[in-house]
């Protein structure tokens, strides 16, 4: 028997679970192509956060979900 393919869209899937992952792998790409510091990077994420009001970056990936899954229902 063959397993079901994911449905990316569907909430909780895996494919929509590693999406924040594979956003900070490339956004990791970008820093080193672009030649950012380290430190530039998390002085930024850090604004990007505390505009938020968030607490650290797994608050931002489920805030960025809940977001994303609000603009798929309108």
């Amino acid at each position: 028997m063959r397993e079901p393919v994911p449905d990316p869209a569907r909430p909780g899937s895996k494919a929509q679970r590693r999406q924040p992952f594979q956003q900070l792998r490339d956004a990791g790409l970008r820093r080193r192509l672009l030649n950012l510091s380290p430190h530039t990077v998390k002085r930024h994420l850090a604004r990007i956060l505390e505009r938020l009001e968030l607490a650290s970056p797994g608050e931002a990936a489920d805030w960025y979900r809940k977001r994303q899954g609000s603009q798929h229902r309108n």
